[in-house]
């Protein structure tokens, strides 16, 4: 890592013999919402959960998945626990979305200001590369941060991204066959302000098969990006 990433590291109402207020809040899950989004002739589908005024992280998902891996995942909990507005969308074509109509890279572009209002924080795993690498290469501006996994678009956007100084967390399986961890190395070396992370032992879903690493990963990266907003 050559650049400073370091991690910034209920009310009382009839609660079971023994159980603290802390964990009574940890026991109930963080209200999930189901929303649709119509712009540009995209019917889309998005999960949302967590505080409004947060700082706002939009999930992505492989081409395997879908907005509600997020959610089985727990992640869209551990987000809205921490204080941040999360939204997992399903892509175009996947999930509870409509069809896709236009290119990836124009998705983000068009769906993040009815969004938020500020920069955002995008999640990123394989083919939703193809979507947040254009967005980080030509708006870099748009994001507060960039969370990649295995992305794929890497060997079109790579060149383009060189000396950008975007916060960025690459996160990789160390067993990855289809995408090679040498690339985590390609784009660590592009992306100045990045922190590289290889998840040992794991394939191309690293975030599935290890989720307390990556939670971990996350949360501290998150934490940066939060400090550095205010």
């Amino acid at each position: 890592m050559r650049a400073p990433l370091v991690a910034a590291l209920a009310a009382l109402i009839l609660l079971p013999a023994g159980l603290s207020p802390a964990a009574a809040a940890e026991e109930t899950p963080a209200p999930i919402e189901s929303r649709r989004l119509k712009v540009a002739g995209l019917d889309l589908h998005l999960l949302a959960a967590g505080p409004p005024e947060g700082v706002t992280v939009l999930l992505l998902h492989g081409a395997r998945y879908q907005a509600e891996t997020w959610r089985e995942l727990g992640t869209l909990d551990r987000l809205a626990r921490a204080g941040y507005r999360a939204l997992a969308l399903d892509l175009p074509g996947y999930g509870r979305s409509g069809p896709a109509k236009g290119s990836a890279a124009e998705l983000l572009p068009t769906v993040l200001p009815l969004l938020a209002g500020e920069p955002v924080v995008v999640v990123a795993p394989s083919v939703a590369g193809l979507y947040a690498l254009p967005l980080a290469a030509e708006r870099p501006d748009a994001l507060a941060g960039l969370v990649v996994i295995a992305p794929a678009g890497l060997k079109e956007q790579l060149p383009r991204l060189a000396g950008s100084s975007l916060l960025a967390l690459i996160l990789w399986g160390e067993k990855d066959d289809g995408h090679p961890p040498s690339q985590a190395n390609d784009l660590a070396k592009a992306l100045v302000n990045s922190r590289k992370v290889i998840f040992p032992g794991a394939g191309h879903a690293a975030y599935l098969e290890q989720p307390a690493l990556f939670h971990q990963e996350l949360l501290g990266f998150l934490d940066v990006v939060r400090a550095r907003m205010r």
